[in-house]
């Protein structure tokens, strides 16, 4: 009887070993749902064509800090401790491809596709001295985006994107995201992230 019970909790440690396996891979829904969660509407997007930050050259600038998210440490810049393992460090490296690119489908994103015309017009707007004008576009700022990458849970994703919001308002790094109560949220940076 109670080999019985030892093969049956091997059995059920193996079905959740699996079915964490067979929800690791990422979709195209994944990537829509966490965009649509952290990109702010009245934005544009610079970039149709997406591309994973590059892994390949800054390899080292990545493993550098996500390790710290694998130890039981306070890391200054994200609300908590021990997000990862060295299992999903590896899980992300395997997410990247230099090949991989990612045109966006406006109709599934909350975000609108503007013409080239529109699009140069709210940029020339905001690269203006005169902000206080009332802007041609109800549009306040242009995303530059790279593919997120996510935990093998896909409970935690790293966004590094750009946003641009004036001469004297941007930002521009690499922003962890955890999925709470279905929605991603944003808990913090890693590595450097430039203001202004």
């Amino acid at each position: 009887m109670k080999k019985e019970q030892e093969i049956d909790n091997e059995n059920q440690k193996t079905q959740i070993t699996s079915d964490i396996n067979s929800n690791s891979e990422i979709t195209e829904s994944d990537y829509y749902n966490f965009l649509n969660d952290v990109l702010e509407e009245k934005n544009l997007i610079r970039n149709n064509k997406v591309k994973f930050p590059d892994l390949k050259t800054d390899s080292e600038y990545w493993r550098e800090n996500l390790i710290f998210l694998t130890k039981n440490i306070e890391y200054k810049f994200v609300k908590k401790s021990k997000i990862l393992t060295i299992a999903d460090i590896d899980f992300i490296f395997e997410q990247y491809s230099e090949h991989k690119i990612f045109e966006l489908d406006y109709n599934k994103l909350k975000i609108n596709s503007v013409s080239k015309t529109v699009f140069n017009e709210v940029l020339a707007f905001l690269e203006s001295d005169d902000l206080h004008k009332k802007p041609k576009h109800d549009y306040y700022g242009i995303y530059n985006i790279n593919l997120p990458l996510f935990s093998i849970n896909k409970k935690y994703a790293f966004f590094d994107h750009s946003h641009y919001c004036g001469l004297e308002c941007a930002h521009n790094g690499i922003f962890v995201y955890e999925l709470i109560n279905g929605k991603w949220t944003e808990i913090g940076t890693i590595g450097i992230l430039e203001i202004s």
